[in-house]
């Protein structure tokens, strides 16, 4: 999971964007071998497109959905 926000990404399909916010989903906690683990909403800009997507990663750093 890209997070770095000072940092401009490149997606599959081509278009550059960035980090623009993390945030914990703290009703998603789980323990994983003994780890307590989060599920997580990345927000990103995609700067030619000029529009924002919301990214929910599970716990082991996987795309689940795009909102």
């Amino acid at each position: 999971m890209n997070t770095n926000p000072f940092k401009i990404y490149t997606s599959p399909k081509g278009h550059q964007y960035r980090v623009t916010g993390v945030e914990k989903i703290e009703d998603s906690r789980s323990w994983i071998d003994g780890t307590l683990k989060f599920n997580w909403i990345v927000t990103i800009y995609y700067i030619n497109l000029k529009k924002f997507k919301r990214l929910v990663y599970d716990y082991q750093d996987n795309l689940k959905k795009i909102l």
